[in-house]
């Protein structure tokens, strides 16, 4: 995956797609282009038009996607990594619906790096957040690759087959918002 060394990003050919959620300006895919790693940089509503429109400036692949409703433009397996650093989307609404979709788009041993206060756990909001994340990442059977202060990165596992034996409520809830999306068109 990434190795940081000496502040140098060191690659190895093995990443080459992230999805970067709640982007901002897009800096975290400017900086990946720098090493040949392409990043999608996705605003999650309108009120970022003007940040989009700066990192388009840049040539920076980015574009404003309503999380939640529909589902996100790519094909699945799509991505290696998704990035969301204090990007504020509330993972947990709808019964996770936003992480099902990313793992959707995350390819088998794709990895979700997450930057927020709740990874560390300030306060008892916080810790709240934290836990209920960590129980729904669970239950999709992804596992935390690595964790430092208010940074953790959790992996997609590789076989799916057994994990959705295992957890047959989630098979389920993933089930119905496939088959939403194929009725209605969303």
């Amino acid at each position: 995956m990434l190795n940081f060394s000496g502040n140098i990003l060191n690659n190895e050919g093995r990443l080459r797609t992230v999805l970067d959620v709640g982007c901002g300006v897009a800096s975290f895919g400017g900086y990946l282009l720098s090493s040949d790693i392409i990043a999608m940089s996705l605003a999650p509503n309108d009120v970022h038009q003007n940040q989009i429109q700066f990192a388009l400036e840049r040539g920076i692949p980015a574009y404003l996607g309503v999380l939640g409703t529909k589902r996100l433009p790519y094909p699945s397996r799509s991505f290696e990594l998704a990035h969301c650093s204090c990007c504020r989307i509330d993972w947990l609404q709808r019964e996770g619906i936003l992480l099902l979709e990313l793992d959707r788009l995350l390819r088998p041993g794709g990895y979700f790096a997450y930057s927020s206060p709740e990874a560390y756990a300030q306060d008892e909001e916080d810790l709240r957040i934290w836990r209920e994340m960590s129980a729904l990442v669970g239950r999709m059977c992804w596992r935390i690759a690595s964790k430092r202060d208010q940074t953790v990165i959790w992996q997609k596992p590789c076989q799916m087959i057994a994990i959705w034996k295992e957890n047959q409520k989630l098979a389920l809830l993933f089930v119905n918002l496939m088959m939403t999306q194929m009725l209605f068109g969303e």
